[in-house]
C-alpha cells in the first residue's frame, strides 16, 4: 500500500494530496485515517533530514573556504558523497580544529558512502 502511494504521489502532479487522501480514507475507512499520518509523517521527516544536511553542507563549504580557501573547497566533491547529518556534524567541529585538508579528509575517509546513517549526495545551494 505504501509503494503504491509513494508512486502515486511521486508519478504524477496531477494528484492533489486531498485527493489521495480522501481516495485512501474511501477505499480503506479505517486503515486509511492510520495510514495517510504515518506516510505523512515520514514525508515530513525525510524533507526536515534533507533540509537539516543541506544546511550543514553548505555550512561546512563556507567553513572549509574560510578555513584553508581553495584547498579546502577541493575535498567538497568528497564530501558531498558521505553527505549524512553525523559525518557532517564530526567535520564541522573538526574543521575547527585541523591544522589542514588532508588532516580534515582523515575525519570522513573510513566512513565509506551510506554507511554514516545517511543517504549520500545532497548537493549544496548556492
Amino acid at each position: 500500500m505504501e509503494a503504491l502511494l509513494r508512486y502515486l504521489c511521486t508519478g504524477t502532479d496531477r494528484l492533489e494530496p486531498t485527493e489521495l487522501q480522501q481516495a485512501v480514507q474511501q477505499a480503506l475507512t479505517d486503515e486509511g485515517d492510520q495510514l495517510m499520518p504515518t506516510i505523512a509523517e515520514r514525508w515530513i521527516e525525510e524533507g526536515e533530514r534533507r533540509g537539516l544536511e543541506r544546511g550543514l553542507l553548505n555550512g561546512v563549504a563556507l567553513a572549509l573556504e574560510l578555513r584553508f580557501g581553495e584547498g579546502g573547497l577541493r575535498l567538497l566533491p568528497e564530501i558531498e558523497q558521505r553527505a549524512d547529518t553525523s559525518t557532517l556534524q564530526a567535520l564541522m567541529e573538526a574543521i575547527k580544529r585541523v591544522a589542514s585538508p588532508e588532516e580534515l579528509r582523515q575525519v570522513y575517509a573510513s566512513r565509506p558512502p551510506g554507511t554514516c546513517g545517511g543517504h549520500g549526495s545532497v548537493p549544496p545551494q548556492a
